[in-house]
């Protein structure tokens, strides 16, 4: 019973590293473009 409790919240952080991981990529993303705009921004001004 308990290996099965340690299963259970080792799989339960895992799905938050994956979720983390899924959010940080997609605003990695987001956070490039913001950089490249402004950079644009500095350019033309």
């Amino acid at each position: 019973m308990n290996h099965f409790k340690n299963l259970i919240l080792s799989l339960k952080s895992t799905q938050k590293n994956i979720l983390f991981l899924i959010l940080f990529k997609k605003y990695s993303k987001h956070f490039l473009q913001l950089k490249r705009s402004f950079k644009k921004q500095a350019i033309t001004s």
